[in-house]
C-alpha cells in the first residue's frame, strides 16, 4: 500500500495491483531458492573441510566422530546464522513500513475527516492538494484548484502591506497565523482563522506550505449579534444609554475641535403610563417601537436618537450653528409624536414633553447636559406636556402664545386617558 496524493489533489492510498502481487511472489520465490542452495552448498562445503581437517589430525590423535559432528554443527550454525541474520533485518524493515503505513492512513483520515479546511502548496505557491473540508468552506472542487495560486481567494479587503507583513513572519519565523477575509467562488465574502506553516527538508530548505482554513463566520455573527445587543436597545433598535453616552461624546470632542454646537432632547411620552395600565405591555411595546420610528422620521440623518429607558428617548443634534435651528427640529417632533397611533385596530394618542440643553451654552460635559436637558424636560411635563422646554432658550425664540396655550396641553392628556378608559 502505497500514500499518494491522487489526480484531484486528494490524499489517500493506493492499493497494489495484480502485476505488483506477481512481482512481489516471483521475487520471494527466487530469493527462497537461493537462500536454499546457499545453505545445501555450505553444508556440503562444510563436510569437505571437516573431512579434510580430520584427514590431517588423524596423523597426530586419533578422532572421535562426535568430534567430527560438532565441527560441522558449528559451521553450520554460523551459516544458519549468517542466512537468518538478513531475514530478521528485513522483518523490522517490514514491521516499520507497516508501522509507517498505519501513520500515513491515520494522517489521510485526519487531513479528510477535519472540518478545518487544508491546503497544500509547494515552495512557489502551487496548490497541490486540497481536503474536502476546504471545498465545502470555499466552494472550490480540488480539480478547480491544482496547480493554481492560492490568491484566487484574495478578497482585495487585505491590502500588500498586509500580505507583505505575512510573508516576512513566515520567512523568518516559519509559520503565520491571523484572522484573514477570503472569498468563496460564488463572490460571497468570508473571515478565516489561518494557520500557515512551512515544511522543509533534512538541508532545511523549504519544500512545501500548508494552511489551515477555519470558518469563523459564525462567530462573527454572533460577536456582532452580542455587541449589538450591549449598544441597541432590543425593543426599539435604538442606541441604548450606553452608547448614547459614547456618542454625545464624541459630538463634544467634534464640536470642540471645529467650533459650533450640540444640542440635547430629552423627551418623555405624556400618558402613556396610562396606555401601558389600560392596554396592556404588548401594546405598550408596540407604541414605543411606533415612536421610535417617528422620532427617525422627525430628524436629520446625522443626529442620534436613543432610548434610555421606558418612555424616556434623547435626540443628539450635532452641527448647529446657532440654537435657534434646533427649534424646527423640535416642533416636527412635538407635533409628529402626537398624531395618534393606529394599533390593533385602536387609534392611541399620546403626547411627548422635550426638554432641551446646549453645547456649550448649558455645560461642557456629558452629565452636565444630561442633567440640564433632563430638568428642562420635567419642567415642561410639569407645564402641561405635549410641549418642549428650552434651559436657556431666549425668549425671543419661544413660540408665539406659548404661556397661554400651557394649560392646554393638560387637558388633552387628561382627554386622551379618559378615552382610553372608555375604549377598553
Amino acid at each position: 500500500m502505497e500514500a499518494v496524493f491522487d489526480g484531484q489533489g486528494m490524499f489517500g492510498f493506493r492499493q497494489p495491483g495484480r502485476g505488483d502481487e506477481t512481482v512481489r511472489l516471483l521475487t520471494i520465490l527466487v530469493f527462497s531458492l537461493i537462500v536454499l542452495t546457499t545453505f545445501v552448498l555450505a553444508v556440503a562445503w562444510e563436510f569437505r573441510l571437516a573431512d579434510e581437517f580430520l584427514r590431517e589430525t588423524t596423523l597426530t590423535r586419533p578422532v572421535a566422530l562426535s568430534d567430527r559432528w560438532q565441527q560441522v554443527l558449528g559451521s553450520t550454525a554460523f551459516v544458519l546464522l549468517a542466512l537468518v541474520f538478513p531475514f530478521w533485518i528485513s522483518y523490522r524493515a517490514a514491521g516499520e513500513q507497516r508501522r509507517l503505513i498505519s501513520r500515513l492512513r491515520q494522517a489521510a483520515h485526519v487531513f479528510e475527516s477535519t472540518t478545518d479546511g487544508v491546503m497544500i502548496t509547494d515552495a512557489n505557491g502551487r496548490i497541490e492538494a486540497v481536503n474536502q473540508a476546504f471545498t465545502d468552506i470555499t466552494g472550490f472542487k480540488a480539480g478547480e484548484v491544482l496547480g493554481k495560486n492560492p490568491r484566487l481567494l484574495n478578497s482585495e479587503r487585505q491590502d500588500d502591506r498586509f500580505y507583505e507583513d505575512l510573508w516576512e513572519e513566515l520567512i523568518r519565523d516559519g509559520r503565520w497565523q491571523g484572522e484573514i477575509w477570503n472569498r468563496r467562488k460564488s463572490g460571497e465574502l468570508f473571515p478565516v482563522w489561518e494557520s500557515i506553516s512551512a515544511i522543509r527538508d533534512d538541508k532545511g530548505r523549504v519544500t512545501h506550505y500548508v494552511a489551515i482554513l477555519s470558518d469563523i463566520s459564525a462567530l462573527k455573527r454572533a460577536d456582532e449579534r452580542l455587541t449589538h445587543l450591549a449598544h441597541f436597545d432590543p425593543l426599539t433598535d435604538l442606541p441604548n444609554r450606553v452608547l448614547f453616552q459614547d456618542r454625545l461624546g464624541h459630538a463634544l470632542d467634534h464640536a470642540r475641535r471645529r467650533g459650533g454646537r450640540v444640542g440635547l432632547l430629552f423627551i418623555d411620552l405624556d400618558g402613556f403610563k396610562a396606555v401601558n395600565d389600560a392596554l396592556g405591555h404588548a401594546t405598550g411595546d408596540r407604541l414605543l417601537r411606533e415612536v421610535a420610528q417617528r422620532l427617525r422620521s422627525c430628524v436629520r440623518q446625522c443626529d442620534t436618537v436613543a432610548r434610555l429607558s421606558g418612555d424616556e428617548f434623547t435626540v443628539i443634534l450635532e452641527g448647529l450653528l446657532v440654537r435657534e435651528h434646533v427649534m424646527p427640529i423640535v416642533q416636527n417632533i412635538v407635533e409628529g409624536l402626537a398624531v395618534g397611533y393606529g394599533i390593533d385596530g385602536q387609534e392611541i394618542r399620546v403626547t411627548a414633553s422635550v426638554g432641551v440643553s446646549f453645547y456649550p451654552d448649558d455645560g461642557r460635559e456629558v452629565n452636565t447636559l444630561m442633567q440640564k436637558a433632563d430638568a428642562a424636560m420635567y419642567q415642561a411635563k410639569e407645564a402641561g406636556g405635549n410641549d418642549f422646554q428650552p434651559r436657556t432658550l431666549p425668549a425671543s425664540i419661544v413660540p408665539s402664545g406659548h404661556a397661554s396655550q400651557q394649560a392646554v396641553p393638560m387637558r388633552h392628556a387628561m382627554q386622551e386617558r379618559a378615552q382610553v378608559g372608555e375604549r377598553l
